[in-house]
């Protein structure tokens, strides 16, 4: 399983951490979790970076 941290990157502070990614590599399934919003389930990480990017079109990845 691998953990991803997701943010939005801002022009005055540093980046905003909106959720986190987590990868199961064994099921080839990834799993966006937000605060205070419900768990979105991709079929895939390319899936779920375009997913993202649909809600968030600014935002970037960082493996922890």
């Amino acid at each position: 399983m691998k953990t991803y941290t997701v943010y939005l990157p801002s022009h005055t502070h540093d980046p905003l951490a909106i959720g986190t990614l987590t990868y199961q590599p064994s099921s080839n399934t990834a799993t966006f979790t937000r605060q205070g919003k419900s768990n979105l389930t991709f079929s895939s990480m390319a899936t779920a970076i375009d997913g993202i990017k649909a809600i968030y079109p600014n935002a970037f990845i960082e493996e922890e």
